[in-house]
């Protein structure tokens, strides 16, 4: 019978992969922070579609750091949770298809 995974082993890359992601979401806000500031000319709708996404992401960022939260910090204490699916995860895949959705919504209708 093999040996079970350390929890390092299992959570490491999910870490490393928020990591990464948290730094894509601060670029992600500095390239709206300049949007914001440079655009009096778009129309209201497409700043409403620009703030909606940052509000979208910013919810999935959240939701991420929560899933961090739940897998290398509760899961210490309690390895039987690695193999639980925690509730930020559907959460923050609906935040981040509703997010696709209008910006691919919005690139699909942008090349008629």
């Amino acid at each position: 019978m093999a040996a079970l995974p350390s929890i390092p082993d299992l959570v490491g890359g999910f870490i490393e992969g928020i990591g990464i992601s948290n730094i894509l979401f601060g670029i992600s806000i500095a390239q709206a922070y300049v949007y914001m500031q440079n655009w009096e000319r778009d129309p209201r709708w497409m700043k409403c579609l620009a703030i909606s996404v940052v509000l979208l992401e910013t919810g999935n960022t959240v939701f991420v750091q929560r899933q961090q939260y739940f897998y290398s910090v509760l899961a210490i204490s309690n390895p039987f949770l690695l193999a639980k699916i925690d509730w930020s995860i559907p959460v923050a895949l609906i935040f981040e298809i509703v997010s696709e959705v209008l910006v691919q919504g919005y690139k699909s209708s942008s090349l008629r």
